[in-house]
């Protein structure tokens, strides 16, 4: 019997108790699990495992006593197969057209375990409420903005383009499409719990980009529209470099010729922004994209740092450009 597909997307633990809740998607389906010793009875083996697991989910590093971060989610997952296999079967209709809308507000259970004397039982939890929303809340000052300078498009009206078929409304959204394909973008979703303050000001950071005349030789990521519904917003259409090689992997094969032209872009690239009044802010080989036909595009304009290459005293600033951009020329040469 071939092994059933699911992706497991992401977990999530907390310092304030030992339950832990995984994300799972399979079919269009959005699954959460939900597993708590609490719900553990005269089950020793089971708890002490399960204990082991979580160190590892809670540590953030990949492995802790042979235990890797992967076998331990797959040891959590394992027990409810049969009823994600019963309940998130694939629609009699296929998945249709894959939209933003299908994939953030995707069909929903809960399912949580209950063991005793060693024994696995997972059941279904009936909610009415799903949860976690994906929407981030903005002013209505901002909304009000946004569509003066930026388009909106409904999350049905974003089709997503997906390379393999079994990813399908289960992978991440990366490459979309709008206005019946003839335009392609790179989806950035914002950050679900993230401050109202950290997007309004990334979106800022895209307005000054959009009114500023940067010039040809500026390759720098352009935000081209939202996605959201008046206040609600979803996330981000950017420019969509294709192959999207970062340059910290880029320049392990590149040839010096090559390196020196990276350099020679992300400087012309720094030089417009800094000629416009603008800054990167988090100046690093990783927000250096490289293309198909090789050039260098500089992307995240959120506002923030990393320390090693930019200083914190100078984060935002022109001064710490620069000296983040010496750093990036140091690890080209």
């Amino acid at each position: 019997m071939s092994p059933l597909e699911y992706f497991v997307e992401s977990y999530l633990t907390s310092d304030k108790d030992d339950d832990c809740e995984i994300t799972v998607r399979r079919n269009g389906k959005l699954i959460y699990l939900r597993l708590s010793p609490l719900q553990f009875q005269e089950s020793p083996e089971v708890e002490a495992y399960y204990f082991k697991c979580l160190n590892v989910l809670k540590s953030g590093e990949e492995v802790i006593d042979d235990l890797y971060d992967d076998e331990a989610q797959e040891w959590l997952v394992k027990p409810f197969e049969p009823l994600m296999a019963q309940f998130a079967t694939e629609p009699p209709g296929g998945l249709g057209i894959p939209t933003l809308a299908k994939y953030f507000f995707a069909d929903y259970l809960v399912l949580t375990l209950d063991v005793k004397k060693e024994e696995l039982r997972p059941r279904r939890v009936e909610t009415q409420t799903p949860p976690r929303i994906p929407w981030v809340w903005i002013s209505d000052e901002l909304a009000h903005d946004l569509e003066g300078w930026t388009t909106i498009y409904p999350p049905s009206q974003v089709e997503i383009y997906y390379d393999r078929p079994q990813d399908v409304l289960i992978r991440l959204p990366r490459r979309v499409h709008v206005n019946d394909g003839k335009d392609t973008y790179f989806f950035k979703p914002f950050c679900v719990g993230g401050s109202r303050e950290e997007v309004s000001q990334e979106l800022k950071n895209f307005k000054q980009i959009a009114m500023a005349n940067l010039g040809p030789k500026a390759r720098v990521c352009r935000l081209h529209g939202v996605v959201g519904d008046g206040d609600q917003l979803l996330g981000m259409l950017l420019t969509f470099v294709e192959e999207r090689l970062p340059l910290h992997r880029a320049r392990a094969f590149a040839p010096s010729s090559l390196r020196q032209q990276w350099a020679a872009q992300i400087k012309d690239s720094l030089a417009a922004l800094h000629k416009a009044g603008l800054v990167w802010g988090d100046v690093k080989p990783h927000n250096v994209l490289i293309d198909a036909e090789d050039n260098a595009w500089l992307i995240d304009f959120g506002g923030s740092y990393t320390e090693g290459w930019v200083d914190r005293q100078e984060a935002g600033t022109v001064e710490g450009d620069l000296h983040g951009l010496a750093r990036i020329l140091e690890f080209l040469s």
